[in-house]
């Protein structure tokens, strides 16, 4: 498993941007927007002549502010510092936490972290913002409210493991294979890397607190072992929680925790 920490450095460069063809002040787009300071919520990729959507759920988004750009790829969570000049935004060399996908999320992230690393042109255009390449491929981004996604009835699989600010991918010969759903009765199934289980949970306050775990008795070794292992010790007693953007952060008072992609769940 590959484990990488976040370095959160940043510059003090101001990020107003210029809307082009608005009377606005810099970086305001109609209606008083601003480029910076929003969570910009990827829509489409222009890359080599194709459009290519966002994975549904699967977050993709950026916030220009602090003189950094910082986000989700789609895949993992990166920074970078970034430098304006009227209606461009350079963006340097990006931090990425090494977290495990599916293949699709995963080719769309590399083709976004291309796109987005460089000098980029800036256009808004009422809720939606588009950086446009030197080669003329673009991004395209919206600031519409999405849609939140619950934290009962989602099926939500694991996909990294935290320590305290430490991000560890799934290993792949386990990825995909541990998922849970919390009813919207709190009742808890799903399966822990190597054996289904169930259990109650209930939620307040931002935190979520699972009952005993019973599980089938298969015996797990390798990376589905340690996965279950890791998992096993998270859904147990009280944790914090959070969803945003179609990820749930779990996170133990000893500061294990684990992170989850929400999925479709079963009727």
């Amino acid at each position: 498993m590959r484990t990488h920490h976040v370095i959160t450095a940043a510059l003090a460069a101001s990020l107003a941007l210029t809307a082009c063809g608005a009377t606005e002040t810099a970086g305001t787009a109609p209606g008083g927007k601003g480029v910076s300071g929003v969570k910009w919520t990827v829509e489409t990729l222009d890359n080599d002549g194709k459009r290519e959507a966002a994975p549904a759920g699967a977050g993709a988004h950026l916030l220009i502010e602090d003189g950094k750009v910082r986000g989700n790829n789609g895949c993992a969570d990166f920074s970078a510092p970034a430098e304006a000049d009227g209606n461009s935004l350079t963006v340097k060399e990006a931090e990425v936490t090494d977290i495990g996908c599916d293949p699709t999320a995963m080719k769309f992230g590399e083709a976004f972290q291309k796109l987005i690393t460089g000098k980029l042109t800036t256009v808004v255009a009422g809720d939606r913002l588009t950086l446009t390449t030197a080669g003329g491929d673009k991004i395209t981004l919206t600031s519409k409210p999405e849609t939140l996604t619950p934290l009962n009835g989602t099926r939500w699989t694991v996909d990294s493991l935290v320590q305290g600010e430490a991000v560890t991918s799934v290993p792949q010969d386990a990825n995909g294979k541990a998922w849970f759903v919390i009813g919207k009765d709190g009742a808890v199934q799903g399966n822990l890397g190597c054996n289904n289980f169930t259990s109650k949970a209930t939620a307040a306050g931002g935190e979520v607190t699972f009952g005993p775990l019973a599980s089938t008795r298969m015996a797990c070794t390798g990376p589905a072992g340690e996965v279950e292992k890791a998992v096993s010790a998270v859904l147990k007693g009280k944790v914090a929680y959070s969803v945003e953007s179609g990820a749930l952060t779990l996170t133990a008072p000893n500061g294990k925790g684990l992170r989850a992609t929400a999925q479709p769940a079963a009727s």
